[in-house]
Order: structure tokens, then sequence, then C-alpha cells
């Protein structure tokens, strides 16, 4: 991406094309291209004291490639960031995350604007209420919480998790198993989230990730440290959510899932 020198910050450095997502930090949302167009992707970010300021991506939801990624570093001698893309039609997740480090983030933000159609787009916010298809949430310390779930045609799901990942460890955290391939496919990590709010290692996390026909788990453990019932400064909703959910992208993906009973 090419970093400008001594812009302003504002939102007024985006174009004046109708067709334009701008994104809050700590974000996701989907949007539908119609037409193959180019886009310029615009980066407003913050200074912080150490690693990366922002983190931006752009996924293709149709196979849950990677189509754009940037971080902007504390090194940095601009905090507007601008690169372009070309995009097919298809259904994109964009998503911009803001460093914890960062000590005013409220003029943080990610705009994309069509180049070639200056017409309104479709987008949303992710996720959906109604496309929630499994959650474990709300668990208690000392819990190993595991659910299976099998795929009948490839599918792009939405996870969020919410849990204690330190700068050092991981203490309650999620991740997604083949079992048919006994592999771990995805593990929470600090780097792919945000802070949740009250203690420092209260830490959010979404990601997409593409599935084959196969059979999967879902797991959410927590140690004796930290866990729903001791929320530490998280509000009573995010207390709640204290674990992982999974979601389809859209209402018609629900059917390629069945989720199997507990034991």
């Amino acid at each position: 991406p090419q970093e400008v020198e001594g812009r302003d910050t504002t939102a007024t450095q985006s174009s004046t094309h109708a067709a334009k997502v701008k994104l809050s930090p700590n974000r996701s949302a989907l949007v539908e291209v119609l037409e193959p167009s180019r886009w310029a992707i615009e980066i407003t970010s913050a200074p912080c004291y150490t690693g990366a300021c922002a983190r931006a991506l752009l996924q293709d939801v149709s196979d849950g490639s990677l189509r754009w990624q940037f971080e902007a570093m504390q090194d940095s001698s601009s905090s507007w960031f601008r690169d372009e893309i070309t995009l097919d039609p298809g259904h994109y997740r964009v998503q911009l995350l803001i460093s914890e480090t960062v000590q005013d983030d409220s003029a943080a933000a990610l705009s994309l604007v069509d180049l070639d159609h200056p017409a309104p787009i479709s987008t949303r916010d992710m996720p959906l209420d109604s496309t929630l298809v499994l959650g474990m949430t709300g668990l208690g310390g000392n819990v190993d919480s595991l659910r299976t779930f099998t795929i009948n045609r490839p599918v792009s799901l939405l996870l969020r998790a919410l849990g204690e990942l330190t700068a050092r460890d991981t203490r309650d955290a999620a991740m997604l198993i083949s079992i048919d391939a006994d592999s771990t496919i995805w593990q929470q990590t600090r780097q792919q989230g945000w802070p949740a709010g009250g203690i420092e290692s209260n830490w959010r996390t979404e990601t997409l990730v593409y599935l084959q026909p196969g059979k999967y788990a879902l797991r959410f453990s927590t140690d004796a440290s930290h866990d729903a019932e001791d929320s530490r400064g998280l509000s009573a909703d995010l207390t709640r959510d204290w674990g992982v959910s999974m979601y389809t992208v859209f209402p018609s993906d629900r059917d390629a899932i069945t989720v199997h009973r507990e034991p």
C-alpha cells in the first residue's frame, strides 16, 4: 500500500463516489460486488508505541481466500494509507483491527471506494444473529467444551470468540479441529482480534474459515484464572459471550451444516 505523507486524517480524504463503504475499528462487513471493478482501499490509522497500529484484510467469501491485507507499523511516517485492488463479482469480508497500544482510535477507519461504478452497493455488518448455528458461551472455569458438526458441501463460516489471551500465553480460548484429518484448522490468537474491555487480557477474535465437506469439532477450553463467572470489568452482555460462536455468512447456508447432539 502507498503511504501518503502529511495528509489530513479525516474522512474527507475519500473519493466522492457514492459507492463507498466506511468501516469503524474492530468491525467486519460483508460487501457485495456486482461487476468487475477497481476499488480504492483507504485506511486512517493512529500512532501507537509498539507493533502494528492497524491491521486490515479483505477475504473472498466464496473460498475463504485472502485477497488483500495490510499492517500499519509503529515506525510508519504516515497515518493515512491508500491502495487499489481489482475485484470480480462476488461477496467479500472486510475487517479493520486497531492495536490495543493505540491511545485514541476514534479517528481510525477503513473506506472502500468503487472507482468504476459510482452507485450504491450492498453491504452489511457481520455476523447476522439469524445465521448462528452453534454457540458455546457463558462458560465457567476449568471447562473443556466441545461440539461436533458435519459439513455436507463447501461453506464459509464466521467464528467469534471471547476469552483470555495474554501477550505470553493462551488461557481461555477456542480452536477448530478437523476430525477426519485429526488436525487443528484454526486456533484463537491475539493477532486475530482486539481488546474486549475490562482487564487487558479480555480478548475478542473474529475469523472467516472455508470448510470442505467432512466432520469437525469446535472446542473452547478455560482454566481457573478467569471465566464468565468472574468478568473482571466486562459488561454483562460480553460476559454472556465468554466462549465461542459459529455463524454462516448467509442464512441459506444453514442447511450445509448438521450440528450433532451433545453426548
